[in-house]
């Protein structure tokens, strides 16, 4: 079967070594392990109560957002609350084996737009980077006072906030050709159907199928593309 699916991802990343490209998640993990248990108590219900035309309503929220929600959006940026609370929760949901939040195999798509979605997300070093950078970013603006880096933690933080510094960015598109389907499996890590896969694959533009794939792969020897304005415009033109 004849099958091209597509990776989106950050140039600088496939232009590192395979052991500079594991060091770097090492590092992410490493930050993101440090990190999460200081955001943990806050992400445990507690009780609120509001007054409405002078009747008490009763509700739950996470104290990160009673007591950060604001300063998180004001230093962060608009979508700071959400952006970090969203990586918390893929972190919690890694952690309890959650099939779709499982980072060690290669994820493709069938739509090249979906892996330009990626790839413009990867500015801070794949998923993994930027979960540790959100985590960066919210440490820094709720500053715990019990967390003290030491001089690794440190250099590591500051690599990844390099990383994805603006105007460091190289959102790319890689495309994978002769895709091998006995190594592929749905994003969830459900199996797939192999009996006239590349027939049921073929209206893939509407469908924008998400994948695993586990066979070894070198993704700087495939086709790569930096994604830019041009590249949108012909891809758009190309999914019609």
């Amino acid at each position: 079967m004849d099958i091209t699916l597509y990776h989106g991802t950050d140039a600088r990343i496939l232009s590192m070594s395979k052991e500079e490209r594991l060091q770097y998640k090492k590092e992410c993990d490493l930050i993101i392990d440090t990190l999460y248990p200081f955001f943990q108590p806050l992400l445990k219900w507690e009780k609120t109560e509001i007054k409405v035309d002078g009747k008490t309503i009763f509700g739950y929220e996470y104290p990160l957002k009673l007591k950060y929600g604001k300063i998180l959006n004001e230093k962060g940026g608009m979508y700071m609350y959400q952006n970090l609370f969203e990586k918390l929760a893929m972190i919690d949901c890694r952690n309890n084996n959650a099939g779709l939040y499982q980072y060690e195999n290669l994820y493709l798509c069938s739509s090249k737009l979906t892996a330009a979605s990626y790839a413009t997300s990867s500015f801070a070093g794949g998923e993994m980077g930027l979960i540790a950078y959100r985590l960066i970013q919210g440490a820094d603006i709720i500053n715990f006072e019990n967390f003290r880096p030491n001089s690794n933690i440190q250099s590591i933080m500051n690599k990844i906030r390099e990383f994805a510094k603006e105007g460091n960015e190289k959102p790319a598109i890689v495309t994978i050709e002769n895709i091998d389907v006995d190594y592929l499996s749905f994003e969830d890590g459900k199996p797939i159907e192999k009996d006239n896969f590349a027939e049921w694959l073929e209206p893939r533009r509407k469908r924008q199928l998400k994948f695993r794939y586990t066979k070894p792969l070198e993704l700087s020897e495939c086709k790569v593309e930096l994604y830019n304005k041009e590249l949108y415009l012909k891809i758009k033109e190309e999914e019609k």
